[in-house]
């Protein structure tokens, strides 16, 4: 059978040559493009991931600017109990403020029937006494229970609880009696019991009985004694829950919650100095040009923590000098020093409630971060809680709108939104780091990955050329040898 030569590779057996190492080490400069293409595209969705992280911070600022957009925001109330255990106390947006005293003379209550005990060695498993029936009455009607011959008292127990009449049964193991008590509180609940046959006092001390009812609360309000039917209750928009009794008065305190406003108003500070800090470190990052991605053949010969420690090195200054991270520092910067057009002077800057920026060389040093000063802040929102709230909630009132009259919430609303638009359009919106898409490094990415395939086929194709010829040149040095063993052959029979 004949042998397709073809398909041999020979490995320098006529050579004497290691061909394949040969081929290996041709490759490997053959194959130099198709690296720094590789090393471009990791570049690439390195920078893209350092895109996107920043995008997170734009975000983030962008969801705290909802929570001083509104005027919402600034009227939440609270309200505060001296002594919580009696009354707790929650203001609604539209409480109004001032101090309530109040006190509690009785708390609302349920219907309780109290039975009688039964023996020692009593068991809900045991049967009952005698069959047959028995009426109870709650706030939510009336119902007939039958007993028969097998019933238990834990069955009886159970009818009770599902009889729909408002009316719940438990047992008292300890005690060995029964207890009924009504699910509704106040005088307007009752619980009455017919048991003409009593079977139901026999199984569990229980007979007929006057109507038992519950009890309103009493509780004084500002010196003016009300009755409730519930232990909750809601006066001048404050919901005021109570807890206990009290022989002397409680005091309510409503005001505006200031604590919440201070908060909110520390994280959008806080927020916008993480973003300040992160993107002038990228700005301000230098590029370690010696340092390039590691090709799958460098890891295998490295350690994990060289590996991590090579590509922090390769992945810095990716963002150095980013014209577009740059213009957006630029216009936060102004749109929060800038006074609002519209306000009164003096309450027209964030200075006015403790907001400042270093000065002289500092300010330099720490590119526009803002300083907040919480006592001034807290004094100013309870001097003049409308003056701060404009400051973030002012509207432009021209047409068209103007920016210059906006309240810094909603000027870093807008700002936030177009630096946001316009990094999208640079990195996309997929979260995923190598997605080719229409935006300007999606585009790169396509065109890399289209030269890197480009590139990969070429390669496979000058592979094959030099196993081919490696394969020629040993095949003729073979016949080569073949000849020269035969000339040798000859000479030596003469």
């Amino acid at each position: 059978m004949a042998i397709n030569t073809s398909t041999i590779k020979f490995t320098g057996m006529a050579s004497g040559l290691d061909t394949d190492s040969i081929i290996k080490d041709l490759m490997r400069v053959e194959q130099l493009p198709l690296t720094k293409l590789q090393q471009s595209k990791q570049l690439l969705m390195w920078k893209r991931e350092q895109y996107k992280e920043i995008n997170t911070l734009y975000s983030s600022l962008r969801n705290l600017t909802d929570g001083l957009r509104f005027d919402s925001s600034f009227n939440k109330k609270a309200a505060t109990s001296n002594n919580t255990n009696v009354v707790t106390a929650q203001a609604n947006n539209g409480a109004i403020d001032g101090s309530y005293s109040v006190k509690v003379n009785s708390l609302a209550s349920s219907a309780i029937v109290v039975g009688e005990p039964l023996s020692t060695n009593a068991s809900l498993t045991d049967v009952a006494s005698t069959p047959g029936d028995f009426t109870i009455t709650g706030p939510d009607g009336t119902k007939t229970i039958t007993v028969t011959a097998t019933s238990t008292r834990q069955s009886i127990l159970d009818d009770i609880n599902n009889s729909g009449t408002g009316i719940i049964a438990s047992y008292d193991e300890a005690n060995k009696r029964l207890m009924l008590s009504t699910k509704q509180i106040g005088e307007a609940s009752s619980i009455t019991i017919s048991d003409a046959s009593n079977v139901l006092k026999n199984s569990l001390g229980v007979g007929t009985t006057a109507t038992t009812k519950g009890k309103d609360a009493s509780v004084e309000i500002n010196g003016t004694t009300m009755s409730m039917a519930s232990n909750s209750f809601t006066f001048n928009g404050v919901n005021f829950s109570l807890r206990g009794v009290s022989t002397t008065a409680v005091s309510v305190d409503v005001a505006q919650d200031t604590s919440a406003v201070v908060s909110k108003i520390t994280d959008f500070v806080n927020k916008y100095n993480e973003i300040i800090d992160t993107v002038t470190s990228k700005l301000n990052e230098k590029k370690s040009r010696d340092y390039k991605p590691l090709t799958d053949e460098q890891k295998e010969a490295m350690k994990e923590s060289q590996i991590t420690a090579w590509e922090k090195k390769a992945q810095s200054g990716l963002l150095s000098n980013d014209d577009m991270l740059k213009s957006t520092l630029i216009t936060l910067r102004h749109s929060f020093m800038n006074a609002i057009e519209g306000l009164p002077q003096g309450k027209n800057t964030l200075s006015y409630i403790g907001i400042t920026t270093a000065s002289g060389v500092d300010a330099y040093k720490e590119n526009g971060k803002l300083h907040i000063d919480v006592a001034k802040l807290e004094e100013v929102l309870q001097k003049d809680p409308e003056g701060v709230k404009a400051l973030f909630t002012a509207t432009s009132i021209s047409d068209p709108k103007l920016k210059s009259e906006m309240g810094f919430a909603e000027r870093i609303k807008l700002d936030i939104d177009q630096a946001i638009t316009k990094m999208g359009r640079k990195i996309g919106s997929s979260s995923l780091s190598d997605t080719v898409d229409s935006s300007t490094l999606g585009q790169e990415l396509k065109y890399l990955n289209s030269s890197i395939y480009t590139m990969n086929e070429r390669l496979s194709r000058v592979q094959s050329r030099y196993e081919k010829q490696f394969a020629a040149m040993e095949k003729a040095m073979q016949s080569l040898n073949n000849q020269n063993s035969w000339l040798s052959s000859q000479l030596s029979s003469l």
